[in-house]
């Protein structure tokens, strides 16, 4: 699925990233799964409207001065979501409690 995501896209995006955002997205699943209403995802915007908004607005103001347009590393992936991949559910389990 990975790199038929990478292969389709619009934007040239490497294999490697469009792996790293879907390792991401299953660990805040799991996040939710497990801690429901203490979930990291939902301190975040639910559709990254807002990321998008400031994706376009970035590729827009980069294409107007003659720029190639960003399509890696456009928006920051906040340390807190990042850091779930690194921790065992048990050990943010014990923190909660």
């Amino acid at each position: 699925m990975v790199s038929l995501i990478s292969r389709n896209s619009r934007w040239n995006l490497s294999e490697n990233y469009v792996l790293n955002l879907h390792q991401l997205s299953l660990n805040l699943i799991f996040d939710f799964l497990n801690y429901l209403e203490d979930s990291v995802c939902l301190n975040y915007d639910p559709v990254g409207s807002e990321n998008i908004r400031i994706a376009k607005k970035k590729r827009t103001t980069l294409r107007k001065i003659g720029k190639q347009k960003p399509v890696e590393k456009i928006f920051m992936i906040p340390d807190e979501i990042v850091k779930i991949s690194k921790e065992s559910y048990g050990v943010r389990l014990q923190a909660l409690i």
